[in-house]
């Protein structure tokens, strides 16, 4: 077997079962890029016998926003594969930061490790000594990676991170019912989370941080919430406790300061 650096292009063949329903979630942002992807993924499935009219396009705001509605779909049952799509560039804000940053501590749930995806033409120019990266695949990171897999792949784990989210949601309900003069809205879906709030958020944060507790703060008066897949319902309680200690401190200073 040779590599593409070797002269060959080496490819995979896909075979689509007659009838197979498809659906590509590709994210508004960077469209002029995303859009040439999705172009190319239903070129690909037609090539390979999919019918087009089975293919479904669904787009998101944004690249962090991708795994929930790929969750969403997938368990919706009326698809039989989903197929993610989005970019993000580095620029004036920080969203390359956001999803590059969790998706490199979910590949080693928290250690340093990321992956690099490119194009067969783009491939043929990474020559050894061309790339570099300080997230490389080391062998103590390939380790982890591996040891992540074996959890991440358990029979059940999905399911279990599914309980816990909705766990998360209830108990968050009931922080919003107590302390409706803070929180607006709860927001995400699974262990992903957002608390709008009727305040700037960073002032919510800084209430938390008193409580031990990191959130972080985001757009549109929102404080994301994303515990580990791997975080038990006693560990969600004690947290949801400590906001509920941080929406008290907060609704102390909005009673003195209020004319």
């Amino acid at each position: 077997m040779t590599t593409a650096n070797e002269g060959n292009l080496i490819e995979g063949n896909l075979i689509v079962p007659k009838g197979a329903r498809f659906a590509v979630v590709a994210s508004r942002f960077n469209h002029f890029v995303v859009d040439r992807l999705v172009e190319g993924a239903i070129d690909a499935l037609v090539r390979h016998g999919a019918d087009a009219k089975n293919v479904t396009v669904v787009r998101v705001p944004g690249a962090f926003e991708l795994p929930l509605v790929v969750r969403r779909l997938a368990a919706s049952k009326k698809v039989d594969a989903v197929i993610a799509l989005g970019a993000v560039i580095r620029g004036a804000t920080p969203h390359f930061d956001y999803v590059a940053g969790e998706a490199a501590k979910g590949i080693g749930a928290g250690f340093p490790m990321s992956a690099c995806i490119a194009t067969a033409d783009a491939a043929r120019g990474l020559t050894v000594g061309v790339h570099g990266t300080t997230f490389g695949g080391n062998p103590l990171a390939m380790a982890i990676g591996n040891a992540v897999l074996d959890i991440v792949l358990e029979p059940g784990f999905i399911e279990r991170v599914a309980e816990k989210g909705l766990f998360l949601r209830q108990r968050l309900a009931e922080l919003q019912d107590r302390h409706s003069r803070v929180i607006e809205e709860i927001r995400g879906e699974g262990l992903m989370m957002g608390v709008k709030l009727k305040l700037p958020p960073a002032e919510f944060a800084n209430a938390a941080l008193a409580e031990k507790l990191l959130v972080i703060p985001a757009g549109d008066n929102v404080v994301r919430l994303l515990p580990p897949l791997v975080v038990s319902e006693e560990e969600i309680s004690e947290g949801v406790r400590r906001l509920d200690a941080a929406c008290d401190a907060v609704e102390k200073r909005l009673l003195v300061s209020a004319p």
